[in-house]
């Protein structure tokens, strides 16, 4: 059975495989032109009041006298849905899939990490979560074909340059490498007074 996810910003076109979609329901591809129904459940975030959260990945505002409004999300240079939700006049940007399993999975040896189990970074159902030491997670990724050990970057700017590693770029720009790193994975706009992407 091959899933279509269903994540923030992330609509399924029913009308192209002849479903016509008029109501709230959330459709999964399971074939060329078969759909199965998935019940979508919404959990306030805490500390966030007005917020909710799906077992699908979907966010949701909802304000007193506003239409429910589904927020879309970014998404990082690694791949990975963000989304900005505000509190006291302050924004803060916050990782889908982590908002997911603090809602709906259970931590109980409190390990620090949530692993994508089929490797899509935009697939934030719960049924694809799990909690993860960093160990495990690294052991997934490099089981996945997905390690960054030795993959290229580039220096995005006026004078873009490509490097082989991320040593080589903060030696010849004098930038810690852990901030690079940090921009890579979308967790910080610049490191350096440069943007960073992976080149491949």
């Amino acid at each position: 059975m091959n899933l279509l996810p269903i994540g923030v910003g992330l609509n399924l076109k029913l009308r192209d495989y002849g479903v016509t979609k008029n109501d709230n329901t959330r459709y999964i591809c399971i074939s060329n032109n078969k759909f199965i129904h998935i019940m979508e459940i919404y959990k306030s975030i805490k500390g966030y009041e007005g917020y909710f959260i799906s077992n699908l990945g979907n966010i949701k505002s909802v304000k007193e006298n506003f239409k429910d409004k589904i927020l879309k999300g970014r998404l990082t240079n690694c791949g990975y849905l963000r989304v900005a939700l505000h509190k006291d006049n302050k924004q803060k940007d916050l990782s889908v899939h982590r908002l997911v399993a603090d809602e709906f999975l259970d931590n109980k040896e409190n390990k620090p990490q949530v692993n994508h189990k089929n490797s899509i970074k935009t697939d934030n159902r719960v049924e694809n979560l799990e909690w993860s030491t960093r160990s495990e997670n690294m052991i997934h990724s490099y089981k996945q074909g997905r390690t960054t050990k030795g993959r290229k970057i580039i220096r995005l700017g006026k004078e873009e340059k490509i490097y082989n590693k991320i040593t080589e770029a903060s030696i010849d720009n004098s930038i810690n490498k852990a901030n690079i790193s940090q921009c890579l994975r979308g967790r910080s706009k610049t490191a350096g007074g440069y943007k960073w992407k992976y080149y491949d």
